[in-house]
């Protein structure tokens, strides 16, 4: 951001800059904790178990590979949701242990924007009537 500004960017395309180069990183970390979680003892058990029980439903599948490719997707899948409820729940807990932000959000500036149109527009129509 402060880059940008010293080049002469306006404040609202460095403060798009700053919001989107956090969401990014954000991000990043989100995926990098996932791909940690998914390879925990709990997200391997749920995958097993899946497997296990997609392997007893082998016989409404076409075939021995098909049974096992099935199993195979269900693992993956309930590792996944494993990992994202193991995430959903370690970051709720975090943030319950927060203190509350003292930081004010930024103003909208369309909403702000709007409130000084609609100001003018009763104003003009209060001088209209009058």
């Amino acid at each position: 951001m402060a880059e940008c500004r010293a080049q002469g960017g306006y404040q609202e395309t460095t403060s798009l800059m700053g919001k989107l180069t956090a969401e990014s990183a954000a991000e990043k970390y989100r995926r990098s904790a996932l791909a940690l979680l998914t390879r925990s003892p709990e997200a391997e058990v749920e995958a097993r178990e899946a497997k296990a029980a997609e392997l007893r439903r082998s016989h409404l599948c076409s075939s021995a590979e098909a049974a096992r490719a099935a199993a195979k997707e269900a693992a993956r899948a309930a590792r996944w949701r494993t990992a994202q409820h193991l995430l959903n729940d370690r970051t709720s807990k975090v943030r319950a242990r927060r203190p509350a932000s003292t930081v004010t959000e930024e103003p909208d500036l369309y909403r702000m924007a709007a409130a000084r149109v609609r100001a003018v527009m009763r104003r003009s129509r209060k001088e209209a009537v009058a």
